[in-house]
């Protein structure tokens, strides 16, 4: 019987974690032929910090993370209504910096 792949399988865990980076960096999508929306560069780097820790945690099998966090964290990189790809740099940031503190939060306590 194959393993049931989960949101929080190590394997989805780390492409997640790649996807971010590759939402901080669109030259490296366009490398790999992925398209989808690009972040606008002043969201680049305000969510730049955030995004990478978010990043490091994800590859941190030790780290717990909550699946419904998993979800958000995809939404952010992936979702064209994000507030990623919103016009307004501080909603990007707070969002970023707010899941951070979700993880860390949720490590902290071994969920």
């Amino acid at each position: 019987m194959a393993a049931r792949i989960t949101p929080n399988h190590r394997g989805a865990r780390r492409s997640l974690a790649t996807t971010l980076e590759l939402t901080l960096d669109p030259r490296r999508a366009a490398r790999r032929g992925l398209v989808w929306p690009r972040v606008p560069r002043a969201n680049r780097e305000a969510i730049a910090e955030p995004v990478q820790q978010i990043a490091r945690l994800l590859r941190d099998s030790s780290v717990a993370i909550p699946d419904s966090a998993l979800v958000r964290i995809r939404a952010l990189a992936t979702h064209p209504a994000s507030p990623a790809y919103d016009p307004s740099p501080t909603r990007a940031r707070f969002l970023a910096w707010s899941l951070v503190d979700e993880l860390n939060t949720a490590g902290a306590n071994g969920r």
